[in-house]
């Protein structure tokens, strides 16, 4: 009987290397849309009169070692396009490359974390794993092969995202069938309201469809090719997972990295030459990648004893892969009140706030109103009236943050009132 799973005999087996092919020009193209989307937003998040100066961060980095000047910041993004370029034109230079956009996305996320999301990380990862693989290049008639084993640490580290958040998720409201009820009512990404059908009976059932889902996805780069049509059933399962999110709840690109790696599980393996049994040698780029990976099995915890912003100087390939896991446990609006000393009020409500601040990436967006309510992001609240005033206030005014909270498990509304800042 044919063995249902990829086995170590395999991997000395050659498969095409169109699949790494597209995946590595995929992964390069993103790194490239990412460096066009901090371009885009460098006045908010790099410069000293935007949202995240290099001041503030000596609150989260005393000793200063993610500080740089405005200039730098755009140098660095420069950096990031053109290294993303050369990954695709030169195959010579490709590994080297994807090993420099690793260290240039780490650290610009490790600088910006409060900007960014678990598709940033899983883009780093994916350009440090891409760097120890074959270096590939597309050519027309071309019928250049792999070893299966080639690709082993990137077939680990996808199953070790999907066991872990499969993890997660047992360890939450998920598994009481509320996960996706309370993620769906969490109005800052909602695509639109979804109250009356988060509530529904329905709701229960697709949330354990999901938990299947992200299980099913953690085996799918084990399937042996030759059952084409059961890879294709858990293929199509794994992608119905992050469009059907996507349909939900304005994620931008923050699937599109771990959509890349479905790529990789469509090379076929050759049989029209016979494959020694267990003839596969390890060469040194597949022991790194799997240190890697037993540090990312390191990393594993619950994700209720982790502290606010304890992670946002991790190494790229130690994220815990907790997305949505637990649920958000509230969901909630900004609003802005600027006061006068002459007892006039102007009140700005999120809308109001985003156009003020002007983020064109709306992950960025999302992530930075999201932070903005924990205990420990004092100062970045602070800039962020700082900069109110200076864009909608005047001297003697004082502005003041209020969200508007609604907590999930207690059903409970309240709002948060911040302490106002004048405006000097």
């Amino acid at each position: 009987m044919k063995s249902l799973f990829i086995k170590p005999s395999d991997f000395s087996s050659r498969i095409s290397d169109k699949p790494l092919v597209v995946f590595k020009y995929l992964l390069a193209g993103l790194s490239l849309y990412q460096a066009f989307l901090w371009f885009l937003d460098r006045n908010a998040i790099f410069f000293d009169n935007g949202l995240f100066p290099d001041q503030l961060l000596k609150s989260f980095y005393p000793n200063g070692l993610y500080s740089f000047g405005e200039s730098y910041g755009v140098l660095l993004i420069g950096l990031q396009a053109l290294i993303a370029i050369i990954a695709v034109l030169s195959m010579r230079s490709q590994n080297v490359a994807f090993f420099f956009l690793f260290l240039i996305e780490a650290f610009l996320r490790k600088r910006n974390f409060f900007f960014t999301n678990a598709g940033d990380s899983l883009l780093g990862a994916l350009c440090l794993f891409a760097a120890l693989t074959p270096a590939v290049k597309w050519k027309k008639n071309d019928h250049s092969k792999i070893k299966v084993g080639d690709l082993l640490a990137l077939y680990i580290l996808y199953s070790i995202i999907y066991f872990q958040n499969f993890y997660f998720k047992l360890q939450s409201r998920w598994i009481t069938g509320e996960g996706l009820r309370d993620t769906l009512r969490h109005q800052e990404l909602a695509r639109f309201a979804m109250d009356s059908f988060a509530n529904s009976r329905a709701v229960v059932i697709l949330n354990h469809i999901a938990l299947l889902l992200v299980l099913v996805s953690a085996f799918s780069p084990w399937i042996h090719p030759r059952h084409r049509k059961l890879k294709y059933v858990f293929w199509a399962s794994t992608v119905a997972y992050h469009v059907g999110a996507n349909a939900l709840m304005d994620l931008s690109w923050l699937s599109v990295p771990f959509l890349s790696l479905q790529i990789l599980l469509w090379g076929k393996i050759e049989t029209s030459e016979p494959v020694p049994e267990n003839n596969y040698s390890w060469s040194w780029r597949n022991v790194i990648g799997l240190c890697l990976c037993l540090l990312g099995f390191w990393g594993v915890r619950r994700a209720d004893e982790l502290a606010a912003f304890a992670d946002h100087a991790n190494i790229v390939f130690v994220h815990n892969w907790n997305m949505f896991a637990p649920p958000p446990p509230l969901t909630g609006r900004w609003e802005a009140i600027v006061k006068g000393p002459n007892g006039s009020t102007l009140k700005v409500d999120e809308e109001g706030i985003k156009k003020i601040l002007s983020l064109r990436d709306s992950q960025h967006e999302y992530k930075y109103l999201y932070n903005l309510r924990r205990t420990e992001a004092f100062p970045v609240r602070r800039q962020l009236q700082k900069f109110l005033c200076e864009k909608i206030g005047k001297s003697g005014d004082e502005v003041q943050l209020n969200y508007q909270a609604h907590f999930f498990e207690s059903d409970e509304s309240r709002t948060i009132a911040f302490a106002p800042r004048p405006c000097n």
